[in-house]
């Protein structure tokens, strides 16, 4: 973990790291907010902050045996795995997952369980990930951010198994965030449909002026329109551009989509 020109973020190797020893010679530079923790359970609260940080975890509460985060994700370009073989590029906006476990004390281990987990974003009804149930399902604890709206994810122990066991909490914590990425991107399956709810653009209605509602087909043409995309765009302009005209954007590069869609399996 480091703090660098006002941006947080978890390590991007496997480095085990106590939180009050980290802080103990450093300053947080964030308005009437303290990272602590308290009779050994952690207390991490940066949700006021939290446009001041690109990315990383943004809030961490160990109580009453539970533990509960909130990751924040810069908009970015990812490496999507698919259904059976290959990958594909595409980009994401901003988001944020909020996660809550039952912690498992043992003898010499700590391990999570009882995964439940939503996926918020001012983008939600465009979200190309898989495991989404659709419409919205706002958490507790939520960022303080109106226009985040929330999905609950389909995921199981898949998680809090990827996490595995370690020999504190706080280990936990980064484990969880080390394993975030892949649990989002390469978990894929089509148990639940492409994104839909109630807005004028979302996912599954951009992808029907392509498609004829095959799950694995769905979300590969979709992939395929935003890998294209990316191409011109940022990542969040491409969300800015489906938002406005999703459906246009299909029918208009419908070849393009197919051509990339077919690179996976």
């Amino acid at each position: 973990m480091f703090v660098k020109n006002q941006l947080i973020h978890f390590p991007d190797s496997p480095r085990q790291q106590n939180l009050a020893a980290w802080l103990g010679d450093k300053k947080v530079l964030v308005k009437n907010k303290t990272n602590k923790t308290i009779n050994n359970r952690i207390k991490l609260d940066l949700r006021a902050v939290e446009e001041d940080i690109a990315e990383g975890i943004i809030y961490v509460q160990e109580s009453s045996g539970h533990l509960y985060l909130i990751y924040k994700q810069k908009p970015g370009v990812y490496t999507q795995s698919s259904f059976r073989s290959g990958t594909i590029d595409i980009p994401l906006p901003e988001l944020y997952v909020h996660m809550s476990f039952a912690i498992n004390r043992r003898t010499k281990h700590v391990k999570l369980s009882g995964d439940y987990v939503h996926i918020g974003s001012k983008h939600i009804a465009l979200m190309p990930l898989t495991n989404i149930y659709s419409d919205y399902d706002s958490p507790r604890n939520k960022v303080y951010n109106d226009d985040v709206h929330w999905a609950k994810m389909c995921c199981e122990r898949v998680l809090s198994n990827m996490a595995g066991e370690c020999d504190n909490v706080m280990e936990l914590v980064n484990s969880v965030a080390t394993n975030l990425p892949t649990f989002l991107l390469s978990k894929s399956n089509d148990d639940l449909s492409i994104y839909s709810c109630n807005e004028s653009e979302t996912a599954r209605n951009i992808v029907s002026e392509a498609t004829s509602n095959n799950t694995r087909t769905d979300y590969k043409t979709y992939w395929g329109l935003l890998n294209y995309l990316m191409e011109t765009r940022t990542p969040e302009e491409v969300y800015e551009d489906l938002k406005q005209n999703g459906r246009r954007l299909m029918r208009d590069n419908k070849a393009e989509a197919t051509k990339r869609k077919n690179t996976i399996n």
